[in-house]
């Protein structure tokens, strides 16, 4: 029994629909409000300083190493939808924003978009462990950039 429940579990966590729409997959950040998300546990939220004012208007945006396709694939591998969700039957969409600096790694995780607490805490986990990316640029130089990423949470039904 409890083989089976896992065997369901691991189900509905490779189901997790990750591709809303790829266009809105990786949008900069514009104009708006976020908030920092202060319900985390210590493990999934630092702070970091940056040594520039991140920009949502570089003149040549951040790429993950492989494209959108391995970005994908990276979310999927390791996104884990929370017990505690799949018991509460609840879904939906979690919009991060996050930073890639001027050296190509991600920080500065921000929850824009919440739909419940443990689905927020295992978007920001999922994305914590990223590859360097390829740094974004504006005139030729290496600059923080914005990001804002949705990742759908949908339980097989």
């Amino acid at each position: 029994m409890i083989h089976k429940q896992h065997e369901f579990l691991s189900g509905i966590a490779r189901s997790i629909l990750i591709i809303p729409i790829l266009a809105c997959l990786l949008t900069i950040q514009g104009c708006g409000q976020s908030r920092t998300v202060t319900k985390q546990s210590d493990k999934v939220v630092k702070n970091e300083t940056l040594t520039a004012a991140p920009t949502t208007t570089p003149d040549i945006i951040p790429v993950f190493p492989g494209g959108d396709n391995a970005l994908l694939e990276y979310i999927n591998s390791h996104l884990t939808y929370p017990n505690s969700a799949v018991e509460q039957k609840i879904e939906g969409r979690v919009t991060l924003r996050f930073v890639i600096d001027t050296d190509g790694f991600a920080k500065k995780f921000e929850v824009v978009k919440s739909v419940n607490p443990d689905l927020d805490d295992a978007a920001i986990q999922a994305l914590r462990g990223m590859p360097k990316w390829i740094p974004g640029q504006k005139n030729g130089v290496n600059v923080p950039v914005y990001y804002n990423m949705p990742i759908m949470f949908k339980l097989n039904r």
